[in-house]
């Protein structure tokens, strides 16, 4: 019987996180080798106050995360912290890794790469839906710490 209690436990976990995946809430995002979030058409929902992170790994070739500002939300920012993006042209990220971020008005995303980032100062804005997209080729040794940490977060 008590092998039994165990197996119902963790029938429970599977359901709770199982409910939990599907209700797009937004939360702090560590990217897989090809993550897209959330799924279907969602956009995590961005409330006064919050900020959420997004994390690439070592492995990371491709992460696509939806952000959307919730109700009482003027716009959605994004600055990022940790930023190695290497790119062989600098101006148009063309040649190598790339962050893009697009808004809906912005008839093209913004493109960061290199030593371009979203800041503090100059971060990347949206007041409706914001599209993070990372894109990168397999690490060689010289640049296996390439990656980024970013904050998605509500100006007011």
């Amino acid at each position: 019987p008590a092998h039994h209690s165990k197996d119902m436990k963790f029938s429970f976990v599977i359901l709770t996180v199982t409910a939990f995946i599907n209700q797009a809430t937004a939360d702090d995002v560590l990217c897989g080798k090809s993550t897209t979030v959330p799924n279907n058409g969602l956009t995590y929902k961005v409330g006064p106050g919050e900020s959420y992170t997004i994390k690439t790994r070592k492995m990371t070739r491709r992460c696509v995360v939806t952000y959307e500002a919730s109700n009482g939300c003027d716009d959605i920012r994004l600055r990022c912290p940790k930023f190695y993006v290497p790119n062989l042209d600098g101006d148009k990220c063309r040649k190598g890794d790339s962050v893009r971020v697009n808004a809906p008005w912005g008839k093209l995303p913004e493109v960061y790469c290199q030593k371009n980032k979203p800041t503090s100062q100059f971060p990347a804005v949206s007041d409706k839906i914001m599209k993070f997209w990372y894109e990168a080729a397999p690490p060689t040794f010289a640049q296996r710490n390439k990656g980024v940490e970013c904050v998605v977060y509500c100006s007011n």
